[in-house]
């Protein structure tokens, strides 16, 4: 009886392999095209989180320096591109267009409507949404986006 050889694993599943961190999303700077894994999202979600709130230490301790504040705006400017990039690149993940991200645009659309709490059951809607699908594993196999990054 001859041994059984593995098969030699496809290029999605070494693809898969890559080793993903918080600053993943950092490298991959402006890249909108692919598909992104909750692993990278949610990693960056959480580098982000920890900058700002660290961002908000330094500037509740510092009394209002123009410079803490220049350094601050500078920061959160630098983060938006990659968050939005890592963003589409989670919608392209679950079969989605980035274009979702105007989903987060929808509160102000309460600032048109004269009903108070407009605004906030708008944010609850879009939030939930983008929750969602932020939240969905990846659509199984390769989509208009490309392959699955699980290399499933």
């Amino acid at each position: 009886m001859e041994p059984v050889m593995p098969d030699t694993p496809p290029v999605q599943q070494v693809m898969a392999e890559e080793n993903i961190t918080p600053f993943t999303a950092l490298k991959k700077y402006a890249v909108f095209s692919g598909r992104a894994r909750r692993k990278e999202f949610w990693l960056f979600k959480l580098l982000t989180f920890a900058v700002m709130m660290v961002g908000q230490l330094v500037l509740a301790n510092v009394v209002s320096s123009p410079v803490v504040l220049l350094v601050a705006g500078v920061i959160s400017l630098l983060l938006i591109v990659p968050e939005i990039a890592v963003f589409c690149r989670r919608m392209h993940d679950v079969g989605k267009s980035g274009l979702m991200w105007f989903w987060n645009l929808l509160p102000l659309a309460g600032l048109l409507i004269p009903i108070p709490g407009s605004v906030q059951v708008l944010s609850l809607i879009s939030t939930g949404i983008l929750l969602f699908y932020e939240l969905k594993d990846s659509q199984p196999g390769t989509n208009k986006y490309g392959p699955n990054p699980k290399g499933k």
